[in-house]
């Protein structure tokens, strides 16, 4: 776990995985670890995905940089690359769909579909999920997943989740495997039971074992 330990964020702690450092990092511009760790917290505690929430916060940014978002838009946050007070801004605004959030709140492509003027081509995505934090021409069964997966990006981050859990049928010990806060990982387990899938019952978690081995053995 990491805590911050001066400054406007001291107190919160958090331990960022990879997908956190690079959307609430790279993806905006910003090199202040205190606050990706307050935006990851945050995130946590608001039950929001942090990679969706950092990469539609920097296609934001970069609307605002290109004129297509004004400050009458965000009323009057100043969304320039690098402004880590305003990624913990919009994360509570998406969270509460107020203001801007309203807009961002579903992610890039409904984003962009609502704010228009040509931002269609500055919003990264497939099949409507926010783009991961590694190129996939280099991770091929990621690439086949993202390629044939109905949902795009989400579903192999819910497959990787669902495997970890099925190997230790223990959520902390899950969540530590997958560098994620148990509260994040009990959120996945949500998403996973909504696609209908009954963790409980015996046969069902044999099937998706086997399945889960089918696909790995599939795209080796």
């Amino acid at each position: 776990m990491k805590l911050v330990k001066k400054g406007p964020h001291a107190g919160d702690m958090s331990d960022p995985e990879f997908e956190s450092m690079y959307s609430f990092g790279g993806q905006t511009g910003n090199d202040n670890l205190d606050s990706i760790i307050a935006a990851d917290l945050l995130c946590d505690e608001l039950g929001i995905d942090t990679m969706s929430a950092g990469v539609t916060i920097g296609f934001a940014m970069e609307l605002y940089e290109k004129g297509i978002l004004t400050p009458a838009d965000t009323e009057g946050i100043e969304l320039n690359f690098g402004n880590s007070e305003a990624i913990i801004s919009l994360i509570s605004q998406m969270s509460y769909r107020e203001g801007l959030g309203a807009i961002l709140a579903d992610g890039v492509k409904v984003a962009a579909e609502k704010i228009g003027k040509g931002s269609e081509k500055y919003a990264m995505h497939i099949k409507g999920m926010e783009l991961p934090g590694y190129d996939v021409r280099g991770a091929k069964e990621h690439g086949l997943g993202l390629a044939t997966s109905y949902t795009g990006v989400i579903t192999i981050v819910l497959m990787h989740s669902l495997k970890y859990y099925l190997d230790t049928e223990s959520i902390r010990k899950a969540a530590v495997k997958s560098s994620v806060s148990v509260s994040g990982y009990k959120y996945r387990l949500t998403k996973i039971k909504e696609l209908g899938y009954d963790l409980q019952s015996p046969q069902e978690r044999f099937d998706l074992k086997l399945a889960i081995k089918i696909y790995e053995i599939t795209v080796e």
